[in-house]
């Protein structure tokens, strides 16, 4: 089969590799149909984030059952489904009481990063790890529901209320994914990004949020002015502004960390923190999220962020594209890129 393997800082390559056999007698074997390409891919790609040599990347994905070991009792051939790349053990302190997401024994269990992907025709899962999809998701939106689970978790440690005032840091796929729920949830939503092909994307697929141009010097005066105070939420979504999110938080504030970049450091004074009670929040991966992403994904226009579509041949041009070191060959913005089969 067709594989993206990761090869090293800012290199990949579309590798033929042996199918996935079925291990376990609860494993099942998906055929994948399309897989997003997530900021974690790009930040393995770029050297920014670990990642094992030689692993095929990809962790957002859809498919259909190819085959299912002898003890699978949910699924069965031919299922469309989505996968949950997170495995978790079950059986460490952290997965007994409930936390899957700090699951002590994710060595070697973490999909498209120390684990084989889904950036390859195929993938071996367990069954507990695959979720039915309704015929009334599109794959375009599907694909999106691993990403959507991300923002609901996040969402959920945030406690966003009626009367909550937001501001989201980057207007990626992450952070414009976490405004489309967003602005369903609470009384103001902002999203706040600098490359000017982004802010017009993000203006014409936002229903109920403002878009707010970070290059002006001044965007945080006149979210005040617009607020008539500071925001109560913030959302880093980009990994790297954790003290402009504890400049523009109003007192007794919270921030919410998504973004991931393993090379960012933050200068932040502890008494400031204390003095305005402002509440710093790392919610993790996701927790027990699937069912309810994918019964969210029924009401909201996921396949929207989709800008562009690769094939797997196509790996080497995607990426550099991604990273801004070839230009596409259309003027579209890059947004939402997936890999189709």
């Amino acid at each position: 089969m067709k594989a993206i393997v990761y090869k090293g800082s800012n290199s990949v390559n579309c590798e033929y590799r042996k199918e996935p056999k079925i291990n376990k007698s609860t494993d099942v074997i998906v055929k994948i149909t399309l897989t997003g390409v997530c900021g974690t891919d790009l930040r393995i790609y770029s050297g920014n984030f670990p990642g094992a040599k030689d692993v095929v990347l990809g962790h957002e994905a859809i498919g259909n059952i190819e085959e299912i070991g002898k003890d699978v009792t949910t699924i069965k051939v031919g299922d469309r489904v989505v996968i949950d790349p997170t495995l978790f053990d079950g059986k460490c302190y952290y997965c007994q009481k409930g936390f899957h997401n700090l699951c002590d024994n994710k060595a070697n269990t973490e999909t498209g990063v120390d684990k084989d992907g889904t950036f390859a025709e195929y993938i071996v899962m367990p069954e507990d790890f695959v979720y039915l999809l309704p015929d009334t998701i599109s794959d375009d939106r599907a694909v999106l529901i691993e990403p959507l689970t991300c923002v609901l978790n996040n969402l959920e440690a945030l406690k966003l209320t009626f009367d909550d005032k937001l501001v989201i840091l980057g207007g990626g796929p992450i952070g414009t994914l976490f405004a489309m729920v967003a602005e369903k949830m609470a009384l103001k939503t902002v999203i706040v990004e600098k490359r000017p092909e982004r802010l017009n994307f993000l203006r014409n697929i936002l229903s109920n949020s403002e878009v707010v141009d970070a290059n002006d010097k001044n965007y945080i005066d006149g979210i005040v002015k617009k607020f008539g105070r500071k925001p109560n939420a913030v959302v880093d979504a980009t990994g790297c502004l954790f003290e402009e999110a504890l400049e523009l938080v109003d007192k007794g504030g919270r921030i919410v960390l998504m973004g991931f970049n393993s090379n960012y450091k933050a200068t932040i004074s502890p008494l400031y923190i204390t003095n305005n009670a402002i509440t710093i929040i790392g919610a993790g991966d996701y927790n027990n999220m699937f069912i309810r992403a994918i019964d969210m994904a029924e009401n909201i226009d996921l396949e929207k962020l989709i800008t562009h579509r690769f094939k797997l041949s196509e790996a080497e041009d995607a990426f550099k594209i991604l990273v801004g070191e070839k230009n596409v060959s259309d003027k579209n913005e890059i947004m939402k890129v997936v890999f189709e089969m």
